[in-house]
């Protein structure tokens, strides 16, 4: 590949992965704070979801998710290739692919559907029944919905069941409350990388 006559080859340390860690986990908080911030600004009406106006937080906002989203992508494409010889058995793409598909893809979605709304290409019903926004926001809806339909018939391929068919001594409840530990967040970003 043409790469290797430029980027030099990367090293599998404890720092490369703090670093890989740290940028991917960013967008975790950052993503929870806009969606706190714009949930605030939403209910005091000051939000313009979809209104690039530089009197509006949207566009702001919007550019730091973006931002924030790009530097989690680098960041994940770096550590794929840095480790894609062993997490080959794993088969990681197709995992990749389904998951951030799905949170980045209809973000941005999400972003364009607003700008089409702006510029307005979509406009208001004939009739004046629903603004260009009600008709973009229910346009994201409509094409969320089948796209998850697409992405239910792709998920048991790619995440089978099989390796979840253990015979466990933990009780599912344990199992549920487990999985859902936000704990596990908070102590990647305290975790120390032994090398």
């Amino acid at each position: 590949p043409p790469l290797k006559w430029c980027c030099p080859p990367i090293n599998l340390n404890g720092r490369f992965l703090r670093v890989c860690r740290m940028g991917t986990m960013q967008f975790v908080i950052i993503k929870c704070l806009t969606a706190v911030i714009s949930l605030i600004l939403q209910t005091q009406k000051k939000y313009g979801q979809g209104q690039f106006k530089v009197d509006r937080p949207y566009p702001y906002i919007a550019f730091l998710v973006i931002v924030s989203t790009s530097v989690a992508m680098y960041h994940l494409v770096l550590f794929y290739m840095a480790t894609k010889d062993a997490l080959a058995p794993y088969k990681p793409i197709p995992k990749f692919l389904c998951i951030k598909a799905i949170v980045f893809l209809t973000f941005w979605q999400s972003v364009i559907i607003s700008g089409l709304v702006e510029i307005e290409v979509i406009k208001e019903s004939v009739d004046g029944t629903f603004s260009g926004a009600e008709i973009g926001a229910a346009l994201q809806a409509f094409c969320i919905c089948i796209e998850m339909f697409f992405f239910s018939v792709a998920h048991p391929f790619v995440f089978g069941h099989e390796r979840y068919n253990r015979n466990s001594q933990t009780p599912l409840i344990g199992r549920v409350k487990d999985a859902m530990l936000i704990k596990d967040v908070f102590q990647i970003f305290r975790m120390k990388i032994v090398m």
